[in-house]
């Protein structure tokens, strides 16, 4: 019941609601010798996430610690509750700034996957993406667009190419082209992107000003310095919407705008 109000909860976006329910629901299954069971390790892991979504690193490593304790013991590790669990460590581990933690993480659950035969699928997709993200931020690029370069494939195989989802990988093999020099390439990616989030009405979003701030930078790159402004300014009005001009991303965007204008008035 409490589980269940929880995830309705956080269905809604009430992620504090939400956690409050799993927390009682754990409390509950503590008290009754019932968490270190399948369903324990699964409510476990949905509190980990939520603290996760909260900014509470810490306390979603230790309920994923725990739910892996309770996994381990009870042999379901191999299972799609086992990925989740991995994955999810390696996200927080990423957000941590533990690249390399998260690169193990994501490798343990693609080896589940692997020997399930749930690799080749829009969550195995999704899966590569991470790995990929994982591996750029260590400096791997050639890495990443291998990672990256797999995981379309499998989009295209499962017909997700239209989705949020591939928007974000291909902003992710946008970045890593443009750190590789690739800018032709990465303005390839990113107008495909562009192109999917006006489709599927997901540019009005954090993920859509990040891809427009890309977008900006590569224009730039290129030499469009009208076009990188005018993607630049996109982002902002996106961020202004969202409220988030007044955080690291939209100081460095605002940045992008001053140098961009600048470099419009010198070509007048």
């Amino acid at each position: 019941m409490l589980t269940n109000m929880g995830i309705a909860e956080r269905a809604r976006g009430n992620i504090d609601a939400a956690l409050i329910a799993y927390e009682k629901a754990c409390d509950i299954r503590r008290h009754t010798d019932s968490l270190d069971t399948a369903a324990g390790a699964v409510l476990l892991n949905s509190i980990g996430s939520a603290k996760g979504e909260r900014g509470d690193i810490q306390g979603a490593l230790a309920a994923y610690s725990e739910a892996r304790r309770i996994n381990e013991a009870n042999g379901t590790m191999q299972s799609n509750d086992g990925v989740n669990l991995l994955t999810n460590t390696g996200v927080a581990k990423y957000s941590k700034g533990d690249f390399s933690g998260a690169l193990k993480s994501y490798a343990e659950a693609r080896k589940i996957r692997e020997k399930m035969g749930t690799l080749n699928t829009a969550d195995g997709a999704k899966l590569l993406n991470s790995i990929g993200t994982a591996k750029a931020s260590e400096g791997d690029f050639n890495g990443a667009l291998a990672s990256y370069k797999e995981a379309l494939r499998l989009r295209e195989e499962t017909g997700t190419l239209e989705t949020p989802d591939n928007a974000l990988l291909l902003t992710n093999l946008g970045i890593a082209k443009f750190a590789k020099g690739l800018i032709k390439e990465a303005l390839d990616a990113y107008s495909e992107a562009c192109r999917i989030r006006a489709c599927t009405g997901t540019i009005e979003t954090a993920s859509g000003a990040q891809l427009l701030s890309c977008l900006g930078e590569a224009k730039c790159k290129n030499g469009d310095t009208s076009g990188a402004l005018h993607a630049f300014m996109e982002a902002r009005g996106i961020r202004a919407r969202m409220g988030t001009l007044e955080t690291t991303d939209g100081a460095i965007l605002l940045k992008s705008i001053e140098i961009a204008e600048r470099g419009m008035a010198q070509t007048r």
